[in-house]
């Protein structure tokens, strides 16, 4: 999941589907946050730094990264970890990550941009979701955005995020 721009709720989006799938009970779910700010994911798991993705996959700080019963989350930033070479690094995870036992990867990306590590990685998942806020993202951004992601072939969907009503309940439900 990522966004055109920061704000646009890829963070909580990412939280609350990882959270849904967990809660299904159909496998266990795997949240991997690849934000190099603070996001949304460490207040979600009771506001303390995970261990990393390559501890998750190998077990031996799985432990750690376990927020409920069937959701593990993992940071990339965690105990002030840096990644030099971002595309490489998850490109040798992959082949782990389908071996592993998580039924579903979601990860949470930064934003699009030429620079971002985002459209390098688009590649290598099965579906981008690309989160647009309401009102806010301009239209030549958001078909900018998804030319970068699908043009590395990725399969790109969109969410949009954050939309208001302006006709009346009752109006709406007429409708």
């Amino acid at each position: 999941m990522t966004a055109c721009a920061k704000g646009a709720g890829v963070s909580t989006i990412a939280t609350g589907l990882a959270s849904t799938l967990s809660e299904t009970g159909d496998g266990n779910v795997l949240l991997v946050d690849m934000n190099s700010a603070q996001s949304a994911v460490h207040p979600f798991y009771r506001g303390k730094p995970t261990c990393r993705l390559t501890d998750a996959i190998e077990g031996q700080k799985r432990d750690d990264a376990m927020a409920h019963e069937n959701l593990y989350i993992v940071s990339e930033k965690a105990n002030g970890g840096e990644l030099l070479n971002v595309p490489k690094y998850v490109t040798q995870l992959i082949p782990k990550l389908r071996a592993s036992d998580y039924d579903y990867i979601i990860f949470d990306m930064p934003p699009v941009s030429q620079t971002s590590v985002t459209t390098k990685l688009s590649r290598l998942m099965d579906v981008n979701l690309l989160v647009v806020e309401a009102e806010k993202t301009n239209r030549d951004v958001v078909k900018q955005a998804s030319t970068m992601l699908s043009g590395s072939k990725g399969n790109v969907g969109v969410v949009l995020n954050k939309t208001q009503t302006y006709v009346p309940e009752w109006l709406l439900q007429e409708l």
